[in-house]
C-alpha cells in the first residue's frame, strides 16, 4: 500500500513533465524555429546580399556634365536628372582613350536607356542599379579595348 500512495504522486509528475515537455518541444520550439527560418528566408529574398572582398580600385571616366533626360511616362512629364561616371582598369591606358574618343556615343546611349523608363521604374533602389547595369552592358558591347568594370552615380534625381 506504501508503494502505490509514492507511485501515484510520481506517475502524475511524469505525466504533467511529459505534457509540458511535448508543448515546448512541438508547439513553442516548433513554432519559434519555424519562425526563425520563415524570416531568414525571407531577409535572403529581399536583400540578396553577396558578401564579397573590395574590388580592385579603378580609373574612373566622368562626362564632365549632369545628364537631364525625359522618361517614357505619356501622362505626365517625368525626368532624370543624374551624374554619372565609368569605372575601368586603371593600367588599360587604351580604354581610357577609346572612352574619350567615343563619348558622344557613350552619351547617346545613355540617354536612350534612361528615356526608355518610366517613372515607376525607377523608384527603388535595385531598379536604379539595374538601368545603370543596362547601360554597362551596352556600353560594353561597343568597345573594343576594354570592358567597363563599374558605373558609379553621384546623384540621382527623379522628377
Amino acid at each position: 500500500m506504501h508503494f502505490k500512495k509514492k507511485f501515484i504522486p510520481v506517475l502524475l509528475f511524469l505525466l504533467f513533465a511529459g505534457t509540458l515537455y511535448s508543448i515546448y518541444e512541438f508547439g513553442i520550439k516548433a513554432t519559434y524555429e519555424d519562425l526563425i527560418a520563415e524570416k531568414e528566408e525571407e531577409f535572403r529574398r529581399q536583400e540578396n546580399i553577396v558578401i564579397a572582398p573590395p574590388p580592385e580600385p579603378v580609373k574612373m571616366f566622368g562626362f564632365g556634365k549632369p545628364f537631364h533626360v525625359n522618361l517614357a511616362d505619356k501622362k505626365k512629364n517625368h525626368s532624370v536628372h543624374f551624374v554619372m561616371s565609368l569605372g575601368y582598369d586603371k593600367n588599360n591606358s587604351a580604354l581610357g582613350e577609346e572612352l574619350l574618343f567615343l563619348k558622344d556615343n557613350l552619351e547617346s546611349i545613355i540617354k536612350i536607356v534612361a528615356g526608355e523608363k518610366y517613372k515607376k521604374d525607377l523608384e527603388s533602389a535595385m531598379q536604379k542599379i539595374n538601368m545603370f547595369e543596362e547601360m554597362k552592358s551596352l556600353i560594353n558591347m561597343i568597345l573594343k579595348s576594354g570592358k567597363i568594370i563599374e558605373v558609379y552615380f553621384e546623384s540621382f534625381e527623379l522628377k
